[in-house]
């Protein structure tokens, strides 16, 4: 056998050997060291699922992103306006009393950086002790359960439009209805059930923050509701409570 001929068969011998090797070599580093055709076979039908469910778990995280991407813009869109509910906490000067309660307000959006807003709230009764006494130095001391309602109307001015902590300012007038009472309000009874009911004219300016998580949010609200009786009587106003934008 001639010189070249001996030289390409070493060369394919060589060739061979390194590509058996490398199939030795692929076989043993699997995770299971399969080393047979039929479990090599396993192993690839294995790989194959597993490249398959690992495909369908990129594709429904890109699906999950794209819908994320195509609701952002709805979601900064819905700021026509808010529906809300809260509870209050109103300090009624003249008798030295705080009421508590709870009302709603709707708001609509006429600018961005502008609404127009109205509330009304109702006061739960609050007991009042009173002592008079007469021109003979008599004293008579009674007790009176004092309750009131408030409606407000007025422009929300809103620093800021679509970011999810906003800062505003308002300035609201309406009136506030006390009433003394001596039992439970009803639906049937509210609020024409309240006596001696004592109507004033109300301004009522202030401002607050409200955090927003997407749509929904809370709001928090102070302000000096002044009603007009016998001159200003200055009284703090505090609500806290859930806000929708929609």
């Amino acid at each position: 056998m001639s010189t070249g001929k001996r030289s390409g068969y070493s060369r394919l011998a060589a060739n061979l050997r390194f590509a058996v090797l490398v199939s030795l070599s692929a076989f043993h580093s699997s995770p299971l060291g399969y080393k047979s055709s039929e479990s090599c076979g396993l192993w690839k039908t294995r790989d194959l699922h597993l490249g398959e469910s690992s495909m369908k778990t990129r594709i429904a995280i890109m699906l999950l992103a794209v819908a994320a991407l195509a609701s952002a813009p709805a979601m900064r869109a819905q700021d026509h306006g808010e529906l809300g509910v809260f509870g209050e906490m109103f300090r009624a000067s003249a008798s030295s009393l705080n009421l508590y309660g709870v009302g709603g307000r709707v708001g609509l959006n006429v600018h961005p950086n502008v609404a127009l807003e109205a509330e009304g709230s109702y006061d739960f009764s609050q007991s009042n002790t009173q002592s008079i006494t007469d021109i003979n130095h008599n004293t008579t001391v009674f007790r009176s359960d004092l309750r009131a309602t408030h409606f407000q109307f007025g422009p929300k001015f809103q620093l800021g439009t679509n970011s999810p902590v906003r800062a505003f300012l308002f300035a609201k007038g309406g009136f506030v209805r006390f009433g003394v009472t001596p039992g439970p309000v009803t639906f049937g009874a509210f609020p024409t059930g309240l006596e001696n009911t004592d109507l004033n004219g109300t301004f009522y300016p202030g401002g607050g923050i409200e955090f927003f998580l997407g749509p929904i949010g809370i709001r928090a609200d102070a302000g000096d509701e002044i009603y007009f009786d016998r001159g200003a009587q200055n009284n703090l106003k505090i609500t806290v409570g859930p806000t929708i934008r929609f």
